[in-house]
């Protein structure tokens, strides 16, 4: 319990990110916290406020749920994450063992999703240098999505429209280089070629 407290003070933007790791705690929180409810509900009852504990224990749950969707229900769902989409288009259109270039920042979920290995980078570094670099070292495929880089950052559209001219030359048939695509899938083979 110690070692949990102690990591939740030191680092608390990766406990806040990570907060599975406060899971511990519910084993010593959870009866502390009861014991605190029914202490609670003496005090109160013998104050005459019988209404008291329910109401506010309403208000609480009401303010945590409305906090709970729009923060993080609403942020989390997978149905709507762009990186859930470009998983799936790296595991359809690649094989398990090539390696991919994955244009999310320095955010490896893209490549976990989709069970691949390979390379994190920006869109502002990816060059025709830089993707012959990637092959020579065994990159097969360059792979993210045209709306957000890294998380839920958006990309800039400027850098959006010079990844898209460099990765989809004109007439290229790549997975992700139609105009409607939300991610996009590319060999680099083909990629930075005129």
């Amino acid at each position: 319990m110690a070692a949990v407290l102690a990591a939740g003070a030191l680092a608390p933007e990766s406990s806040a990110v990570h907060e599975y790791y406060q899971l511990p705690l519910m084993l010593f929180a959870c009866p502390l916290i009861g014991l605190g409810w029914l202490r609670w509900q003496a005090l109160a009852a013998a104050r005459g406020l019988r209404r008291g504990p329910a109401l506010l224990l309403g208000v609480w749950l009401l303010i945590s749920l409305t906090i709970l969707t729009i923060d993080y229900w609403r942020v989390e769902a997978p149905q709507r994450q762009p990186v859930w989409h470009s998983a799936e288009l790296i595991q359809h259109h690649t094989a398990p063992d090539e390696r991919i270039v994955s244009v999310t920042g320095s955010d490896p979920t893209l490549l976990y999703l989709a069970h691949r290995k390979g390379w994190l980078t920006r869109a502002g570094r990816v060059s025709p240098d830089r993707l012959q670099e990637w092959q020579e070292a065994g990159a097969t495929h360059i792979a993210g999505s045209w709306e957000v880089q890294e998380s839920h950052a958006p990309l800039d559209s400027g850098q959006r429209s010079e990844l898209r001219d460099l990765l989809c030359p004109e007439g290229a048939a790549a997975p992700g280089c139609a105009a409607e695509d939300r991610s996009y899938v590319i060999p680099l083979a083909a990629a930075g070629r005129p």
